[in-house]
């Protein structure tokens, strides 16, 4: 064998091995394929409200992954893919509740912000009106 030779050979069996370790699956690549999975996962209305109402927990059958969700079927059976599949989607729904909370109290926090200041400029106005008309056009 030539120099060239045993070189090309080096090169196929390292290129061979990394693939290799690069496809092995083990706990963490499944709870990352999970959180990936997670983000088509979506509560219908009906599910979504007996969940606010109920406070169902992560263990519920709500958060199952289903083989229209999963990208690999294959994770369906990796006892570590499901759990943390469960977790992510009850956390997602639970941060779905407290986003829809905060955009209620912010947007009532704003009416009421603008409405004392309509409110204190229309007391303030005729004053402040009188003010600035002696300023600028004195007599």
């Amino acid at each position: 064998m030539t120099k060239a030779q045993v070189l090309i050979a080096l090169l196929f069996f390292f290129l061979t091995t990394t693939n290799l370790s690069a496809q092995t699956s083990g706990p963490a690549t499944a709870i990352k394929q999970a959180k990936r999975d997670v983000l088509r996962f979506r509560l219908d209305k009906t599910t979504y409200q007996k969940f606010k109402k109920d406070r169902l927990n992560a263990d519920a059958d709500y958060f199952k992954p289903l083989k229209s969700m999963v990208r690999d079927t294959t994770l369906l059976s990796d006892s570590n893919y499901v759990k943390a599949f469960r977790n992510t989607a009850y956390r997602k729904t639970k941060s779905r509740q407290l986003n829809n909370s905060i955009y209620i109290v912010g947007g009532t926090a704003i009416v009421v912000t603008v409405g004392a200041i309509i409110i204190l400029l229309t007391k303030l106005g005729d004053d402040v009106s009188e003010g600035l008309n002696s300023i600028v056009f004195p007599m």
